[in-house]
């Protein structure tokens, strides 16, 4: 959230009129038209699973 607010307003608050591109967008890769930025919620879940996997399937 704070690379958002930062990104489009560079203010601590946002509202959904102050943002020029939608999140999705931002977030689509540079060769698909966007600008590359992670999506940090999705890379957070996955590295939560990864790690309830290491642990159900380690040592």
């Amino acid at each position: 959230k704070c690379r958002r607010k930062f990104l489009w307003k560079q203010a601590e608050e946002i509202t959904g009129a102050s943002c020029k591109v939608n999140w999705p967008t931002v977030c689509t890769p540079t060769m698909h038209g966007g600008l590359g930025i992670p999506d940090l919620e999705r890379f957070s879940r996955a590295l939560r699973l990864r790690w309830l996997w290491i642990a159900w399937t380690g040592p």
